[in-house]
């Protein structure tokens, strides 16, 4: 019988902030490795890169946007919630996080869920493009009221 398959893991995390952290490196990776691409046209690699980059933003809109009220998520962290991740965000903090959050879900949650989290006739009817820098740009408005807790 052949040896056994190697198995993967991401990074341990011991708490909710790690995992908020490692959204964050991603997202901050992904982007890179994207804009650093020169051709339009992206290869495998590339595409899987771009498709994580989308992933991490819709994680981290999900964590910074409106809470969901659905008993399923329950566990869920968000940053409105203290006792999630044990920062404690500013009445300021969390209204600015509330308006960005509201703005970002406006331009982009449709479209990601349309274009990433579910097979839908858009990804054959609509021509997408991605504008990651400014996307990223976009989130490190939230980035930094997360961080801010931890100053």
């Amino acid at each position: 019988m052949a040896g056994a398959r190697r198995r993967f893991a991401r990074s341990e995390k011991t708490s909710a902030r790690d995992v908020v952290d490692y959204e964050i490196r991603m997202l901050e990776h992904c982007a890179t490795q994207t804009i650093a691409v020169t051709n339009v046209d992206l290869d495998e690699n590339e595409l899987a890169i771009l498709e994580a980059f989308l992933l991490h933003f819709r994680i981290l809109l999900e964590f910074f946007g409106k809470p969901s009220t659905n008993p399923r998520f329950a566990d869920n962290l968000h940053f409105a919630w203290p006792q999630s991740h044990g920062g404690t965000p500013t009445p300021d903090a969390l209204k600015d996080a509330k308006r960005i959050a509201k703005e970002l879900e406006v331009a982009w949650g449709e479209k990601l869920n349309k274009f990433l989290a579910h097979p839908t006739d858009r990804r054959y009817t609509t021509q997408r493009e991605w504008p990651v820098e400014d996307m990223r740009d976009e989130m490190r408005r939230l980035i930094g009221l997360w961080r801010a807790l931890w100053i």
